[in-house]
C-alpha cells in the first residue's frame, strides 16, 4: 500500500517530517495510534495503517531500509519498484497472453514526466521515487494505474493455459477509449479494469 505512487508515505501517515529522530517519531506513532483507535471513534482502516507504517520505520534499521527503497535519504541503492518488472523464471503453464499490459499509460507517463520536467531538462530516471512524488497528481495517476494493469496482468496469467488474455484492448476512437484487460476462459469472456486506489481495497457485501 505504501509503494503506490498515490499512496502517502509511512512518514505522512504518522504526520511527520521524514528528517525527524526517533524519540519524535515514537511520539507521533502513539498520537496517531490513540487518534485512530476504533474503540476511542477512530477509523481502523486508518489504525491499521498507522500500525503498518511503524512496521516499516519503528526501528532504526528498518527505517533505513525504508528510506533507501522510497528514495528519501541520498544512498546509492537504487530502488526498482515503479521500473518494469523483469522477466520471470517460473515454469508453470501460464495463460497465452498478448499485448503490452500497462504499456499505454506507461508510455504516456514517460512523454507527460519529460514535458512536465521542461524543456531542456535532463530526466536521467522517470522512475525516481522523489521525482514520481513532485509530480502533479495525474502524472502519478498515470504510473499507478500502469502498476495496477502490470499486477493485474501477472494475477491472470497464473490463471493457467486453459485462459487466453489480451492487453490494452481499443474499445472506442481514442486511444484512452481501451480495456484494460479481456479474458477468455472456459466459462465466458471478462473484460477487466485496473486501478491503483493508493490503498487497501475492500469489498462489503457482495
Amino acid at each position: 500500500m505504501f509503494d503506490s505512487p498515490l499512496a502517502a508515505s509511512a512518514y505522512e501517515i504518522l504526520g511527520v517530517d521524514p528528517a525527524v529522530d526517533h524519540v519524535e517519531l515514537r511520539r507521533a506513532y502513539r498520537l496517531r495510534l490513540r487518534q485512530t483507535h476504533p474503540d476511542t471513534g477512530g477509523d481502523s482502516a486508518v489504525f491499521i495503517r498507522v500500525q503498518r507504517a511503524w512496521e516499516l520505520v519503528g526501528t532504526p534499521e528498518d527505517r533505513a531500509a525504508y528510506d533507501r527503497r522510497t528514495g528519501v535519504t541520498t544512498d546509492e541503492t537504487v530502488w526498482s519498484g515503479w521500473r518494469p518488472a523483469p522477466a520471470r523464471t517460473d515454469t508453470r503453464p501460464k495463460a497465452r497472453s498478448y499485448g503490452q499490459p500497462g504499456g499505454w499509460r506507461r508510455e504516456r507517463y514517460l512523454v507527460l514526466i519529460r514535458e512536465w520536467a521542461g524543456r531542456g531538462v535532463d530526466v536521467p530516471d522517470p522512475y525516481d521515487p522523489a521525482l514520481v512524488r513532485s509530480a502533479p497528481r495525474e502524472l502519478r495517476r498515470m504510473l499507478a494505474d500502469a502498476l495496477a494493469e502490470e499486477a493485474t496482468a501477472r494475477t491472470v496469467s497464473d490463471l493457467g493455459m486453459g485462459f487466453t488474455v489480451w492487453h490494452d484492448v481499443a474499445a472506442g476512437e481514442t486511444s484512452d477509449d481501451k480495456l484494460d484487460h479481456v479474458v477468455l476462459s472456459p466459462s465466458g469472456l471478462y473484460g477487466i479494469m485496473s486501478e491503483d486506489f493508493g490503498g487497501v481495497v475492500g469489498f462489503r457485501r457482495g
